[in-house]
């Protein structure tokens, strides 16, 4: 893992366009290389960075009661990691592991929570991005499963 200041990084042009950050919020934020197999962030640790992927990909995984871990979801550019523990709608997170070279702005939870929360424009493109989360989730577990 190699973590730099955004407004140290070479990779600054990487974050510039996305959704959810204005500059302001990027100089508060990290810019963090992951490499193949390492983990971004362990089950049940507690989460310090809202994750946004700007660069490679990355699985989900949830360990069961029995150990037995399976894949919750893939994520690539552009997804977020630490969303539902934002909106506290989960309080136990999982382990999310880098699929190959993996890159990421991380912001600082304690920024998100005090700052990112009350901006209108983050909560409505997080809103959106959830939407499409669970809309997509919805389809995949309908094509498995159809309800009756």
């Amino acid at each position: 893992m190699l973590k730099t200041a955004y407004q140290q990084s070479p990779k600054q042009e990487l974050a510039k366009n996305t959704p959810f950050f204005n500059e302001t919020d990027l100089k508060h934020s990290f810019i963090i290389d992951f490499e193949n197999q390492e983990f971004i962030h362990h089950q049940a640790e507690p989460l310090n960075y809202l994750f946004y992927l700007i660069k490679g990909k990355a699985k989900i995984l949830k360990t069961e009661r029995n150990g037995r871990q399976s894949i919750v979801q893939f994520l690539t550019t552009g997804d977020l990691i630490g969303d539902l523990t934002l909106v506290q709608a989960e309080t136990i997170t999982k382990d999310v592991i880098a699929l190959g070279e993996t890159c990421c702005l991380a912001v600082p939870l304690a920024y998100a929570e005090t700052v990112l929360k009350n901006k209108v424009l983050f909560m409505q493109q997080l809103s959106h991005y959830l939407g499409k989360k669970c809309s997509n989730g919805w389809t995949t577990l309908q094509r498995i499963r159809p309800m009756n």
